[in-house]
This record gives structure tokens, sequence and C-alpha cells, in this order.
């Protein structure tokens, strides 16, 4: 018997006399701490999405090259920002605008060209390279 399962047993039940099946994959607390990332992290990552972005795109280059200060980078700092994806509320808040403004409805239906519903570093630093060049 595992923690939950007085919850998982009845759902899973009544999910599969509806047709439905449910995979559930077990973890261990270590590794679920590990996974997690807070609130104050998630601030920094989008922080540095932005510094690294500016950075890039004001380079000579128009950001086509990775500037210095991201090679000296550790390795995984540098993948987890460069893989940062910004939703549309986190896009909002770092311009200091609300989600439902125009502004940002049409700025992230531009940058979004996979449509993902969120903003890939790669997506973003093409917009503003357009800008700078």
């Amino acid at each position: 018997s595992t923690p939950g399962d007085d919850f998982l047993t009845p759902l899973g039940q009544y999910l599969g006399s509806i047709g439905v099946s449910i995979n559930q994959d077990v973890m261990g607390s270590k590794q679920l701490l590990a996974d997690i990332i807070t609130e104050s992290h998630r601030k920094e990552l989008v922080e540095a999405f932005f510094r690294e972005l500016f950075q890039d795109a004001l380079t000579q280059d128009g950001g086509k090259k990775k500037t210095r200060k991201i090679f000296q980078r550790r390795k995984k700092e540098r993948k987890e920002v460069l893989g940062t994806e910004l939703t549309k509320h986190e896009f909002a808040d770092a311009m200091g605008l609300k989600e439902s403004s125009l502004f940002v409805e049409q700025v992230f239906h531009l940058v979004d060209k996979d449509k993902s519903g969120s903003i890939s570093f790669k997506e973003y630093l093409q917009f503003v390279a357009l800008f700078t060049n």
C-alpha cells in the first residue's frame, strides 16, 4: 500500500468503468524535490532569459553567435536558461503589463511562431534581432 491509494484506487476503478486508463508513476521524495522548480528559481530563469536575450540581440552579429558570457556559464545553467520558454503570463509580467493587454496579445502571437503557447529563447531572440539590426 502506498500513500494516495485511498484516492487513486477508486479513481482508477471509476476511470476504467468509463473506458479511460491512467498510468501511475511512483517517484521517491528525493527525486520529486529535485524536479521541483520553485517560484523564486523560475523568476531567476525568466530574468536570465531576458538578460541573455538582449545581450545576444545587441551584439554586432545580431545574436547569431553566443556571447562570451553565455559560454562562461556552467553548461547546465546555460542549457536551462536557453531552454526556458515563457508563458504569456510571464511575458506580460516581465513587460510590466497585464496579460490581456493588446500589446501582449499581439507581440506574443507574433513571437510564438510554432504556436506552442509559449515563447522560446530562439523565437524571442529572432524577434528582437529584427528590431535591433
